[in-house]
């Protein structure tokens, strides 16, 4: 993935840099969404709650919930 980073920088053709940072966001987004169902998965999370409105969990699941976004935002650092 750093390597079509790389070349985007360097790529003249818009359409090219365009092709290759379209491609680095899906890659982004897929990675994105498998590490959230890690995350959750270990703090006892089915997948099933992945799109799951935030309303209808108790203050607990609330909590961990918290807690996957301090932990995803680590793993992003």
């Amino acid at each position: 993935m750093c390597k079509l980073a790389n070349q985007a920088k360097m790529v003249t053709k818009p359409s090219r840099v365009a092709e290759i940072q379209l491609h680095l966001n899906n890659v982004n987004t897929r990675t994105a969404a498998e590490r959230t169902a890690q995350i959750l998965a270990g703090l006892s999370f089915d997948r099933s709650v992945l799109y799951k409105a935030y309303s209808t969990f108790s203050g607990v699941w609330r909590i961990r919930i918290a807690l996957v976004a301090i932990l995803y935002l680590e793993l992003e650092s």
